[in-house]
């Protein structure tokens, strides 16, 4: 039996440690998916970059500080099957793993083009629940990095608490503060945010508990 744990971060950085972490723990790279946003497709210009030779070598523009760009390049190290795509709803993204199989319908490289299906349903695919799904596909569009662990039982307790020491944000939290703005659920139809700085409003209290969600 296997379960999906889910955490949410608001940093490419914070969610590159969750994977290097639960890498170095024993989970293997092909049961870890990931998924951000990439309003510019600065992520994906780095990514090209790697295709051609090291990351290190890569240009780092404006749009990604030298710490994001040296933590997308330790991901591409660790995730597999990294592919920049358009997301409905969302725009374009950086997804990796079986989550970014599921969002292209195809075994994955380093490619890029529209995603087959949607957000929410590649996360319901995977055993989220479509409500929690609709959170989380939500926090990507304000610019969250969302990692995804698809653990055999023996790994769930080890998984939950790596990615729980790597600070994930509050998505209940999260979500309260965009209903209070009037937001009800992910729309697919909706534009993507122009600055994903804008409204992001994530929790990451010393309140908040049950940051990771296994399903």
């Amino acid at each position: 039996m296997t379960k999906t744990i889910v955490a949410v971060y608001d940093s490419v950085t914070d969610a590159k440690d969750a994977v290097t972490n639960l890498v170095n723990s024993g989970v293997k790279a092909t049961d870890i998916s990931l998924v951000t946003y990439d309003e510019n497709g600065q992520y994906a210009q780095l990514l090209q970059g790697n295709q051609l030779g090291s990351l290190e070598t890569a240009t780092v523009d404006d749009d990604v500080s030298a710490g994001e760009g040296a933590a997308f390049g330790a991901l591409t190290g660790l995730a597999i099957g990294l592919a920049a795509l358009a997301i409905p709803g969302i725009g374009p993204v950086i997804a990796a793993g079986p989550l970014a199989s599921a969002l292209t319908g195809a075994a994955v490289g380093a490619v890029a083009g529209a995603a087959t299906g949607g957000l929410v349903g590649g996360l319901v695919n995977m055993g989220v629940p479509e409500e929690d799904a609709h959170l989380y596909a939500e926090s990507v569009r304000r610019g969250g990095a969302a990692v995804i662990v698809k653990a055999p039982d023996d790994m769930v307790e080890t998984s939950s608490t790596v990615m729980s020491s790597c600070g994930p944000i509050d998505v209940d939290r999260s979500a309260q503060n965009w209903r209070e703005k009037g937001w009800n659920r992910f729309d697919e139809s909706a534009q993507p945010y122009s600055d994903v700085n804008r409204d992001r409003d994530f929790s990451r209290t010393e309140e908040s508990t049950n940051r990771v969600r296994s399903y």
